[in-house]
């Protein structure tokens, strides 16, 4: 008989948690697994392509809070063999939901960002409830050691796997991507990622802004989110509308990727960002903020693309111009990195994991 495998999603709206959890959902299915979705919401961008091949429970939720009795009652009526959550603020909420139901589910928690408060109520319960878990895993080292200072739990006690981001699939939407027409004599910058507070676009708006006054530039930020109005704002002050646009979400950013010159990445925090290793096989020259954690695990301390200073408009205008002046035409060495994140990988890791577990 097939282990039971069920993963738990706020919903299938766009974000980095979502598509690394599908991923490794269709990763583990293929290894024989009998794989299911949980979401307190039955929606959001991805839900088309999942739900052709997934059975999917909605526990018709609006905050995690009010998941706990429903997760109670989700394992004493299907008893998974293994139950994954993604989320800090959600996986305490399975780990009590566990511990209530009595069932034999193995709960597996993983961390994909830092988590900085060092009081409050999820700081505490994560101390509580984590060392319930039988698995806690972190998408890059500094994401583990993190939670082993939040929690108290040995490193040794926590299993570091980055995400499965390049697999057959993405190899082959890839290659059927067209790349994005740019604009003529000029070089094209993209980011890509929600328009939120960590991404720290205002930083990357004011850095193109000097960048702009010394070479022929054009930046596109890829995704939405709530900062949206803040940095068109923020733009239409500068008077750069002309050569910065907000197209929004797209559900295959590839296209741009293709057609950069140069990819930034403006975050004041991260986990294990996978556009930069998206960018990495698209062989797309990088300059990425040194924040914690990530970019300096892709891009070993900077041999595959510069680090700067969080939150340092100037420093970035200058790795930003540098790359573009100095950009290597050959990429095979960008592309060569990223085959250490594939989705093989990973998969093997957590398929030996859940073996122990079970």
């Amino acid at each position: 008989m097939k282990s039971k495998l069920v993963f738990l999603l706020p919903s299938f709206d766009e974000g980095g948690v979502e598509k690394v959890t599908i991923n490794l959902a269709y990763g583990l299915k293929s290894k024989g697994y009998d794989v299911d979705f949980v979401v307190f919401k039955k929606q959001g961008a991805f839900l088309s392509e999942v739900e052709k091949d997934f059975n999917i429970q909605e526990l018709n939720v609006n905050r995690s809070s009010e998941s706990v009795f429903k997760l109670v009652t989700y394992f004493k009526q299907h008893k998974p063999d293994i139950f994954f959550s993604a989320k800090h603020y959600i996986n305490t909420n399975v780990l009590i939901a566990k511990f209530l139901s009595r069932t034999k589910t193995k709960i597996i928690v993983a961390g994909h960002g830092m988590f900085f408060e060092r009081t409050g109520l999820l700081q505490f319960l994560m101390k509580v409830t984590y060392p319930k878990a039988d698995a806690i895993v972190a998408v890059s080292n500094g994401v583990g050691e993190n939670i082993s200072e939040i929690t108290n739990i040995s490193n040794d006690k926590i299993t570091v796997i980055h995400n499965p981001v390049i697999n057959e699939e993405f190899i082959l939407n890839y290659q059927q991507t067209k790349a994005y027409e740019k604009p003529e004599g000029y070089k094209l910058i993209v980011s890509i990622g929600r328009l939120s507070p960590e991404k720290d676009y205002t930083t990357l708006i004011a850095a193109f802004h000097m960048v702009r006054q010394h070479l022929p530039v054009k930046l596109m930020i890829i995704g939405e989110g709530p900062e949206r109005d803040k940095l068109q704002d923020l733009i239409n002050k500068l008077n750069i509308m002309e050569d910065v646009s907000l197209p929004g979400f797209k559900k295959n950013p590839l296209g741009y990727l293709k057609a950069a010159d140069l990819f930034v990445l403006s975050s004041v925090t991260e986990g294990l960002p996978t556009v930069l290793i998206e960018s990495l096989y698209s062989k797309t020259p990088i300059v990425s903020t040194n924040c914690p954690s990530g970019p300096d695990e892709i891009l070993c301390n900077g041999e595959y693309g510069q680090l700067t200073p969080v939150g340092d408009a100037k420093q970035l205008a200058k790795a930003i111009e540098q790359s573009i002046l100095e950009a290597e035409k050959d990429g095979s060495k960008l592309r060569n990195r990223a085959f250490d994140f594939t989705s093989e990988k990973a998969i093997q890791k957590y398929d030996q994991l859940i073996k122990r577990l079970l």
